[in-house]
């Protein structure tokens, strides 16, 4: 569409660390301002008996997020440094000027509520690192909106990792 105008954005994010002795806490509060930003909007259509025809429109969009990390170390002496650490990420989207009755838009590239937790042992030169995270299911609109599709399943993130630092 040639008629789509040019995003903006404006953002503010505070962000607070607190580190005591073995303990790392940190916050972080942001705020997004986009001006036309992009979005997919369905016909309700479809083409296929598979796919459904959209198209790109603009809106104003608010994304208020927040994060919040806490990492704890655990020396072993000679054994390395176990460290276990947990996180939220809190995300919420607001379309300025859609209409409440429009429930057929979507953004599909809206980051999701996520919650996590590692556990990383460091050794030498050696490090391995067990991860979970888990990412809440996409929706189709946020609270304002009446239909409130899944656009992605909850899922889980397993990442299992074994390093060794080498010249």
């Amino acid at each position: 569409d040639t008629h789509l105008k040019k995003e903006a954005l404006k953002s503010l994010e505070f962000i607070a660390q607190v580190d005591l002795d073995h303990t790392q806490i940190k916050a972080n509060l942001y705020k997004l301002d986009y001006k036309d930003r992009m979005y997919e909007a369905s016909t309700n259509f479809a083409a296929t008996n598979y796919a459904g025809l959209s198209y790109w429109k603009q809106d104003d969009t608010q994304i208020n997020g927040f994060e919040l990390s806490i990492n704890q170390q655990f020396p072993l002496n000679q054994y390395g440094i176990i460290e276990v650490g947990a996180f939220a990420d809190l995300v919420k989207q607001k379309f300025k000027n859609m209409p409440k009755i429009d429930t057929h838009k979507f953004y599909y590239e809206m980051p999701t509520n996520r919650y996590g937790a590692n556990l990383n042992w460091i050794y030498g030169s050696w490090n391995a690192n067990l991860s979970n995270i888990y990412y809440d299911a996409t929706k189709s609109q946020d609270d304002q909106h009446i239909s409130k599709i899944n656009i992605f399943p909850a899922y889980n993130l397993l990442d299992l990792s074994i390093n060794k630092k080498m010249s």
